[in-house]
């Protein structure tokens, strides 16, 4: 498995921030989205629910659930990891 040094750039402040560009998802990369963007996400999506947002009206992003696409075989193409922070 091979990784690239790349620059995200932060949304509001333009600032450059170093992040890993990795040719494959490992159990580790799905560690840490299960430890970091499982609860941001349940997170946003309670304040979604409280401000009474409409469903369709929410980021794309909030229902992705990785195992579960790996459990159907989602991911058997070329895919790709990028960590930061």
């Amino acid at each position: 498995m091979e990784q690239s040094a790349i620059y995200l750039q932060r949304s509001g402040t333009h600032e450059d921030v170093d992040a890993e560009l990795w040719d494959d998802i490992t159990d580790l990369h799905l560690d840490q989205w299960r430890s970091t963007w499982v609860p941001m996400t349940d997170n946003a999506v309670r304040r979604l629910e409280r401000a009474n947002v409409p469903r369709e009206k929410w980021p794309q992003d909030l229902h992705w659930d990785w195992d579960k696409k790996i459990d159907r075989n989602l991911l058997t193409l070329q895919r790709f990891a990028i960590t930061c922070g």
